[in-house]
């Protein structure tokens, strides 16, 4: 029996084991080691086996887009990645924290995150041209540190008042950026990664509504992405589904003594997250929506009252019943569980520091 040396020297079947249960970061530095590491670690069905056992192992982690209150609301400074665990409701910090270092993309008037799917964050950087604005959206793999500019999109935000979202379509294998004009008349486009192409979505049906604004939180759900229409007297959803490219509206449920309100998910369900954050004691309403597009099939789910923070502003669901928040006047970030009612500060927010915004992240080796 042949004597083996080093771990090179196994087959390839034993290394590709072995290699599909190491963690995302190991992978980068085996792949610099030799080359027949590279070969399998670089090999696209590999990078998919990889994520898919990983993504069956590990729950994702939080990935927070934070700002530090002096600066522009619209300027993210910042991110952070949390792990947390369900079973106790504990927080625990990941090994890491990222504050993403862009390529060079010359003076930007400031960078957005627009979400993270497979392991690639995709980014949203913005240009001031003095009366209009140009937009650049890089997809950015924070594993192996690859990117990738995407073409400009065919029209210029009127404003930055536009919704932007990154998906992938499983049925096709794609990547998707989508990008609404949500400004007086709402104009869409779509870039998909097959074509490496920007083109039109057909946006006729919510022609009539004022307004489409995107929380700071992706809703995906049905294989649509959904956000919030600001229409006349109600409240409305738009929906847009990835594999047919068409844009739908949803009817939503009133409140009426709570007038704001977030869209999100619970338990792969649509739901309204009502508050008013001027109201002291705080009233949180989650209503959901038991049957897809069905409008008399709103229920409330949970509602609190809590007196214990100034101004309290949710930011979205997490799942099991669990929310992040924060308060208005930068005193701290919280995750709230909506069954209990019970706070539990995220000391991982550094002090000033708000939550714009979060996405699920979790690592991989896909190009």
């Amino acid at each position: 029996m042949k004597k083996i040396r080093s771990m090179s020297e196994l087959p390839v079947e034993i290394l590709t084991k072995i290699f599909l249960m190491s963690p995302p970061n190991s992978l980068v530095s085996c792949k610099a080691a030799c080359k027949s590491f590279r070969n399998i670690i670089k090999n696209s069905n590999f990078a998919r086996a990889h994520l898919t056992r990983f993504l069956s192992h590990y729950s994702p982690c939080i990935m927070l887009n934070l700002m530090y209150k002096p600066l522009h609301p619209y300027r993210e400074s910042h991110h952070l990645l949390l792990s947390i665990d369900d079973a106790k409701n504990e927080i625990i910090t990941s090994p890491f924290i990222t504050n993403p270092s862009i390529p060079n993309v010359g003076e930007y008037d400031m960078v957005y995150v627009v979400g993270s799917c497979n392991g690639l964050i995709c980014f949203s950087v913005w240009y001031d041209r003095g009366k209009e604005y140009d937009l650049l959206f890089i997809l950015w793999n924070l594993v192996s540190g690859e990117t990738r500019f995407l073409p400009k999109p065919k029209y210029s935000p009127t404003g930055r008042g536009i919704v932007t979202e990154f998906g992938f379509i499983p049925e096709t294998n794609d990547y998707v950026v989508v990008k609404l004009d949500g400004l007086i008349h709402v104009r869409g486009e779509v870039y998909k990664m097959s074509t490496d192409s920007w083109t039109d979505i057909d946006c006729n049906v919510v022609k009539d509504y004022v307004q489409v604004e995107r929380d700071g939180v992706p809703v995906f759900l049905n294989g649509c992405f959904h956000w919030r229409a600001l229409g006349y007297g109600s409240n409305y959803m738009v929906n847009y589904k990835l594999v047919s490219e068409e844009v739908g509206v949803i009817k939503g449920h009133d409140v009426v003594e709570l007038d704001d309100w977030e869209l999100t998910t619970v338990e792969e369900s649509l739901a309204m997250l009502f508050y008013d954050p001027n109201i002291v004691p705080h009233k949180f309403e989650l209503w959901v929506m038991d049957d897809y597009q069905v409008d008399d099939s709103w229920v409330l789910r949970y509602r609190i009252v809590d007196d214990g923070c100034k101004f309290l502003c949710p930011v979205g669901c997490l799942g099991n019943g669990l929310m992040i928040t924060y308060e208005r006047d930068y005193y701290g970030v919280y995750l709230l569980d909506m069954k209990t009612g019970q706070k539990t500060k995220i000391s991982a927010v550094p002090y000033g520091w708000s939550v714009t915004g979060f996405s699920k992240f979790s690592g991989s080796l896909v190009p």
